[in-house]
């Protein structure tokens, strides 16, 4: 049993493929280690919260049965860490505008009601305003499942 949130996950990895496979980099989910820059650039996928509200008592087609439908919104990350030294402004927006054309606001081929990009950040060093060589751009996901069913869309 996948949970629809991994599910939504593993669909986002796909798209981004292309994008790593583009600039010789690498896609992959939450990352328990450092990126070697000889993987870079690299676009870690993850989330960072979900959420969950009953949407009431609704008919499941599938089961023939009244089902409890849950509204979920969900928190999704793609961490960017890139080189960039000679301009890492630049090198960051060539690399979120890549990300923003893979995932544009999507159903996701019916597996979500809506993903849009809510924010993007470039991580600076307040203190010397030197680019980390990193950033993310975040993705607020709506979808639905049933009580009891979170395999399921709703």
């Amino acid at each position: 049993m996948i949970h629809v949130r991994q599910k939504i996950l593993n669909k986002i990895i796909a798209l981004l493929q292309p994008v790593a496979v583009t600039y010789q980099g690498q896609v992959s989910p939450m990352r328990s280690t450092a990126v070697p820059e000889e993987a870079l650039p690299s676009f870690t996928v993850l989330y960072t919260s979900d959420h969950s509200t009953p949407d009431g008592v609704v008919y499941d087609d599938t089961t023939d049965q009244e089902r409890t439908r849950l509204n979920h919104r969900l928190t999704v990350n793609v961490v960017i860490h890139f080189k960039g030294r000679q301009d890492p402004a630049k090198a960051f927006d060539h690399l979120a505008a890549a990300v923003e054309a893979a995932l544009p606001p999507s159903t996701l081929d019916g597996l979500v009601i809506d993903m849009i990009l809510s924010s993007t950040d470039h991580f600076i060093d307040a203190g010397t305003a030197q680019s980390l060589g990193a950033g993310r751009m975040v993705f607020d996901v709506a979808y639905r499942t049933y009580a009891g069913l979170p395999e399921v869309p709703a």
